[in-house]
């Protein structure tokens, strides 16, 4: 006799381990899609939040045209992606490229000063330079 219960509990397990895997790597679904700056706050650390808002205000052209997408954490949180776990319970500011890859990490602001020429170091980026012309101005 076979025991349904038994394998309605193991299919549950199941569902639940792979939808916590799915949850927690969600943001690496942008891989491919876009380049991703990971900003870390703990305790609304307000010093490294205001300087990527500023960073954010100065560069949006340069920002949208690199195809950077900028997503903060605070104390772990945010409402649509679950933190990598590369930067839980951390401070700090990743770039990742389309491959997925940590190209970039800083604990303070001090990859905000680099992250445009870190990503027009990029193999991919290099081509989309050659392929266009920036509609920014500087």
């Amino acid at each position: 006799m076979i025991n349904w219960y038994g394998i309605k509990i193991i299919v549950f397990i199941s569902l639940s381990l792979s939808l916590s895997v799915i949850a927690s790597n969600e943001i690496f679904s942008l891989a491919g899609k876009q380049r991703l700056l990971i900003v870390a706050s703990e305790n609304n650390e307000d010093s490294l939040i205001s300087a990527v808002n500023s960073f954010y205000i100065i560069n949006r052209c340069h920002i949208h045209e690199r195809n950077l997408r900028i997503i903060t954490f605070v104390d772990n949180y945010h409402p649509q992606f679950s933190i990598p776990t590369f930067a839980t319970n951390q401070s700090g500011i990743w770039l990742l490229g389309y491959d997925g890859h940590v190209a970039g990490y800083s604990k303070h602001q001090e990859l905000l000063s680099t992250v445009l020429d870190l990503i027009d170091d990029m193999p991919i980026r290099k081509k989309e330079i050659l392929e266009s012309t920036s509609a920014c101005n500087n």
